[in-house]
Order: C-alpha cells, then structure tokens, then sequence
C-alpha cells in the first residue's frame, strides 16, 4: 500500500513547493479509505517519485490526480 501511495505522488514540498499542500499521511488515509484522525508510522524510507526525496509522513506532497474529499454541510 506504501509503494502505492508514492506512485500517486506528482512532487513534494521540496521540489513542487508552490502545489505541495497534502500531508503525505493524509494520502495514506485515503488509499485505505480511513476517516478521522489517524496517526501513521513509516517504517522504512519512502522517496518522492519526482525528485527522490525522503518523505515523512508529514512531508506535504501534491497528488497525482488530487485526492477524494467528502464535502459535508
């Protein structure tokens, strides 16, 4: 699922600074279809498939296609 997330990844906040604005936990949560709060732990490295640079799981990422939301009133 890990490997997954990357690859939806367009940049990250090093080098799509201007389009990052995602956690890339948040992708995480949406890939395994989570809602509310959740906290993730990466347990090895994971790269930005544009510039190959280490993400956390904090690191802010633009996603490939954007990302579901559910908008609520």
């Amino acid at each position: 699922m890990i490997r997954a997330a990357e690859q939806r990844i367009a940049g990250c906040e090093r080098c799509r600074e201007e389009h990052a604005d995602i956690p890339f936990d948040w992708l995480l949560a949406d890939l395994l279809d989570k809602r509310g709060p959740y906290e993730f732990i990466l347990t090895e490295p994971r790269y930005c498939s544009n510039c190959k640079s280490a993400l956390s799981e904090k690191t802010l990422v633009e996603p490939q296609g954007g990302i579901e939301a559910e908008a609520t009133r």
